[in-house]
């Protein structure tokens, strides 16, 4: 018996999210590295210059999004996006006095959930563009610039 190949799943092909850069490129800590004496588990943190953009890796819908600080590799204090931009979300906790982290270190988070069920997390974004929980994205898509995840890498970042 021939197997069809219209009834074999397609194969995901993903993009690498800095767009402008190679699968690969820049990449600080991959899983189970440290950084400083903590255990990254599981984060793939990758350098670009500031500014840069970000795009999602694969098609999905956004299940989640909002402001985050990453104070360890274990441990994240969240912020409501309130329904703006990234952007306009960090300019309200300016006005914040007792903040974890400096405000440079406070940046956007997108949850993709895939149509298989999984889900990919995007963090240290910042950026002017509308996302809202629902809206389907495409691969390849524009969902904020590269800023900072996590306090404990000086250089520009973004996790995945």
């Amino acid at each position: 018996m021939l197997l069809q190949l219209a009834a074999l799943p397609a194969v995901c092909q993903w993009q690498w999210p800095v767009k402008g850069t190679m699968t690969g490129e820049n990449i600080v800590s991959r899983p189970q590295d440290r950084i400083d004496k903590e255990l990254n588990y599981d984060h793939l943190f990758i350098a670009a210059p500031e500014g840069m953009e970000v795009v999602a890796p694969v098609d999905g819908t956004i299940g989640s999004l909002g402001l985050s600080a990453q104070t360890s590799l274990q441990r994240v204090t969240a912020y409501s996006n309130d329904g703006g931009t990234f952007d306009k979300s960090r300019k309200k906790l300016e006005q914040e006095k007792q903040l974890p982290v400096p405000l440079k270190y406070i940046n956007g988070d997108v949850m993709l959930r895939l149509a298989d069920g999984r889900k990919v997390w995007i963090g240290g974004l910042r950026g002017d563009i509308l996302l809202k929980t629902g809206q389907r994205i495409a691969k390849g898509q524009v969902l904020g610039t590269v800023a900072y995840a996590y306090r404990v890498i000086g250089q520009p970042h973004i996790s995945i």
